[in-house]
């Protein structure tokens, strides 16, 4: 059975039983970042001002930090179990060290940053990005003291390859920028200027032109963008873009309902799995043959802790 197939197996049986991840915060509030990794997954509740630690094998809480004032806008960035809690209402930056839970004071490395600001943690350095304004700042990855000055940077989604590489497109511009050896490089219009996306597909660099309604594959050692492979959604839908890190497949929920399986080596768009049709859901999160799907009309309300719940044959609802 190819590799499409057991996706499309595993997640027609997880829509069966109820198998879609669904995570909240216990006072009401969905948590919007779930990064489910084959050890541990960082979440964030901004409702509470906390990042929570699941144990990504039984989906269980192993542990909850307050990084925030209650009602700050959080997102985390995770190195291995480390996390890397973005407040983007105060502009600040701390590190969630993932073995002891120590917490680091706030830093501010790109003056002025709130909305837009967010994390990227590298081989040796964590580069903060705000998005919005197009800036970057190297920072050092255990106390997060800037290492010199921030630069003009692409205004857009930014990522890091397996080789380390810090790789952002501009949506603004459709401009494709990387930084290696220190050294920032930019390849003209690589998308249409509007909406675009950036994902790490199999570790490489996908650029997901939303507005032309394709997927551009980077060779991460050139820069050199790859023939597009058209993408079958419609001018008037919502998509949230994500990728497995350990395959060529690139996964795209459209707001309609609809979970869209495509195979970026081979250029085409073989599967199409349905999902509750009216229910907001979040990206595609990948674990093993599964794929989660967070569901945020659905999110679980309850006391103080961030659950989550996943369903199999296996481990029934």
């Amino acid at each position: 059975m190819s590799g499409l197939a057991r996706i499309g197996l595993a997640v027609a049986a997880a829509l069966l039983l109820g198998v879609i991840v669904v995570i909240g915060s216990d006072n009401g509030e969905s948590a919007r970042d779930v990064r489910l990794l084959s050890g541990a997954a960082w979440l964030t509740s901004s409702k509470v001002g906390q990042v929570t630690l699941l144990d990504g094998s039984n989906v269980e809480v192993a542990a909850q930090v307050q990084v925030a004032p209650a009602g700050n806008s959080l997102e985390v960035a995770q190195q291995g179990s480390t996390a890397y809690a973005v407040d983007q209402t105060a502009g600040t930056v701390r590190r969630v060290d993932g073995g002891t839970f120590d917490l680091t004071e706030p830093r501010s490395p790109i003056p002025d940053a709130t909305v837009g600001l967010t994390a990227v943690p590298g081989r040796d350095t964590v580069y903060t990005v705000d998005k919005r304004r197009g800036m970057l700042a190297y920072t050092d990855p255990k106390n997060l003291t800037p290492r010199g000055d921030a630069v003009t940077f692409a205004a857009g989604t930014a990522t890091v390859d397996d080789n380390g590489i810090l790789w952002a497109i501009d949506a603004r511009t459709g401009d494709l920028s990387h930084v290696r050896d220190g050294k920032l490089n930019i390849r003209r219009q690589v998308a249409q200027p509007g909406n675009s996306e950036l994902v790490m597909v199999n570790g490489q660099p996908v650029v997901v032109d939303i507005a032309a309604r394709k997927a551009i594959s980077i060779d991460s050692a050139t820069g050199r963008p790859a023939d597009p492979v058209e993408l079958p959604f419609t001018p008037a839908d919502t998509v949230h873009v994500s990728g497995s890190r350990h395959s060529e497949r690139l996964y795209l929920v459209v707001n309609r309902g609809l979970l869209i399986v495509c195979d970026v080596a081979a250029s085409g768009c073989s599967k199409a799995i349905s999902l509750s049709e009216g229910n907001a859901f979040g990206p595609a999160v990948e674990s093993g043959d599964q794929v989660f799907i967070p569901d945020y009309t659905t999110g679980r309300s309850g006391s103080s802790t961030c659950r989550a719940r996943a369903c199999s044959p296996n481990r029934p609802c």
